[in-house]
This record gives C-alpha cells, sequence and structure tokens, in this order.
C-alpha cells in the first residue's frame, strides 16, 4: 500500500516537473502577465477596428447606391445632363455658332473734308476703336461678339496692321462690321445715347451705324486653342 502510495506521489511530481519544463519553454522563462493597460489597450484597439468596420460597410453601402445611379435608365439622365453642360460651357467659350436678338454695327473711315486744325487720323478707324465697341457692347449684355465673321473670345486680339487691323491672327480691311447678340435696345442706348462712343466716333467724322436684328448668326470660334504656360492644377 506505501508503494503504492510512494509510486504515486513520484507520477504526480513527474507530471508536475514536466509542465512546469514545457511551461516555461513556451514562454522562454518569462511568467505570463498581462497588465491591466495592455488589456485596456487590446480592447480600445478592437473598439477602432469595430469602428473602422463600421465605416468600411457605409462606404460599401455609398458604393452601391452609386452604382444603382449608372442604371440604364439614370445613365442616359446623366448623359442629357452632361450634354446640356457642355453646350452651355461651349456657347460661352464662344466655340458654338449661336443665334438670337442683337445689332449689326458698321464701322468705316469717315468721307466728310477735314474740318480746319483736324486731323486725317481722326477719320480713320483705329483698333483702339473697334475694342471700344466691344467692351461697351459687352458691357450693355452683349452675350456673343464677332467682327467680319471672327468671334470674339477671351484670347482674342485686336491690333493695327497699317491701313488694316488684325483680329485673331487675321488681316481684315474697313469696314468693319460687328454683330453682337444681346439685348439690342440696352446696347443701341450704350453706343449712341449720351456720352456714347459710337456718337463720339460719329462726331468726329467716322462713319458709324447700329441697326437692331431679330435673328443674327454668329459663328463659333475655329481654331483650336493652345497652351504653352497654362496647366491644369491637380489636388489640392
Amino acid at each position: 500500500m506505501k508503494t503504492k502510495k510512494i509510486i504515486g506521489v513520484v507520477i504526480l511530481c513527474f507530471l508536475i516537473g514536466a509542465g512546469i519544463v514545457i511551461q516555461a519553454k513556451m514562454t522562454d522563462g518569462e511568467r505570463l502577465y498581462v497588465s491591466q493597460k495592455t488589456v485596456e489597450d487590446y480592447k480600445a484597439q478592437i473598439q477602432a477596428e469595430k469602428e473602422a468596420l463600421s465605416d468600411v460597410k457605409k462606404l460599401t453601402a455609398q458604393a452601391r447606391d452609386n452604382l444603382a445611379l449608372y442604371s440604364k435608365e439614370n445613365g442616359k439622365k446623366m448623359l442629357r445632363a452632361l450634354k446640356k453642360d457642355l453646350l452651355k460651357n461651349s456657347m460661352a467659350a464662344g466655340t458654338k455658332t449661336v443665334r438670337g436678338e442683337g445689332v449689326v454695327i458698321t464701322v468705316d473711315d469717315g468721307t466728310d473734308p477735314i474740318k480746319d486744325g483736324g486731323e486725317v487720323s481722326s477719320l480713320l478707324v483705329h483698333d483702339n476703336d473697334i475694342l471700344r465697341i466691344i467692351n461697351e457692347l459687352k458691357a450693355a449684355g452683349a452675350e456673343a461678339v464677332s467682327v467680319n465673321g471672327q468671334r470674339i473670345i477671351d484670347t482674342t486680339s485686336v491690333s493695327c496692321a497699317g491701313y488694316t487691323v488684325r483680329i485673331n491672327g487675321t488681316t481684315y480691311a474697313r469696314p468693319f462690321v460687328i454683330r453682337a447678340i444681346g439685348d439690342s435696345t440696352r446696347m443701341t442706348d450704350r453706343l449712341i445715347g449720351a456720352y456714347g462712343y459710337g456718337k463720339e466716333l460719329q462726331e468726329w467724322g467716322v462713319q458709324f451705324k447700329i441697326q437692331s436684328a431679330a435673328g443674327i448668326e454668329i459663328a463659333g470660334y475655329d481654331k483650336t486653342p493652345k497652351f504653352l504656360y497654362m496647366k491644369e492644377q491637380k489636388g489640392d
């Protein structure tokens, strides 16, 4: 009986010792102790991951909603909206032929005799005169302007070249026919009303005529703009 107890104790001690050795090998001799702070840190990390997962679920749901916009019917609506925006922007940029109410102006050198003390140049049409008329038309709300068929856009230049005027790089001789789409009454008043620049030209002896028209057609700018220095700003 005693022998059996001794054998049992020996076996138990052996098992306990083996367990300690195995535990020591698994932990490299270090104690498996986790502090309360570490536990809290793990909890915080788990909570953050849960919130991140929730955000991913929301983004996924939003992506599904956006995908629904590209369905057959909504795709057609979006395409119509894009075409409408493209047309509007093309008209504003001056690359589209447009039609509407406005005025037709004819400017030419004067033919009356030079007054005493006057100069020949006062009877001639200069680039500054064309520019001034264009600016007055725009100030009166003109939505589209052309000079001798050349559409006036944001990069248009008007300069003298001897007895001719260069517009958008093309040379034109007198007379100059300026077409503008907008409120015809307002543009007419601006140019030949009190202190109007058209009225001043008439007083100097330059031929200046302005007529209202219901159906003016102005062709779009047909050249491709080239940008050598200006580039798109990407990002923020």
